[in-house]
Formats: structure tokens, sequence, C-alpha cells
């Protein structure tokens, strides 16, 4: 399993190069979660306060979030900053 937290600075610039992106505004991290095979397995959006956003907030943003998760998992693969002892790689830049 590959778990990837995306971080508030990243989000911000992509919700800025892609505006009717549907992702709330309030969304400080999104962690994801893909198989071995590269398929989602787990999706949590969350805020400030590390309280997980309501998934009926996001539905709108499937398009937008599927992009900005392929460019993560793509970051991933090209710089490979993974925390093994974690299973953990986390995207900080966009």
């Amino acid at each position: 399993m590959l778990s990837i937290t995306i971080q508030h600075e990243t989000i911000t610039t992509f919700k800025s190069q892609c505006p009717c992106n549907g992702i709330p505004a309030n969304t400080d991290i999104i962690n994801c979660v893909f198989d071995k095979n590269g398929d989602l397995v787990d999706l949590e959006l969350v805020d400030k306060s590390d309280t997980p956003i309501s998934s009926d907030k996001y539905i709108d943003a499937g398009a937008a979030l599927n992009a900005l998760m392929d460019d993560a998992k793509n970051n991933y693969a090209t710089h490979k900053t993974y925390n093994e002892r974690f299973g953990v790689a986390e995207i900080n830049t966009y």
C-alpha cells in the first residue's frame, strides 16, 4: 500500500490553477491510499483542525481530485519521497 498526504500548499496551488475544482475551501490536507496496482482504496479530506470533511461536501470534485491524486502519484514516482518505515509519501509541491 502507498499512502500519500497532499499538503495544504499543493492543494492551494492546484485549486488556483483549476478554479472550478469542487474541492471544499476548508480542505487543509488530502490523505489517499493506493493498493499495489495503483487503485485508490481510501480517501480523506481534512480541515485545519484535523476534522474529516464529509464526502458529500466534495461529491462534485471527482475529476479534480483524480487529477490531483494522479499528479501526486506521478510526483512520488519521480521523486520517491517515501518514508518506508511508515509507508507514507508526503507530496509537498505541485
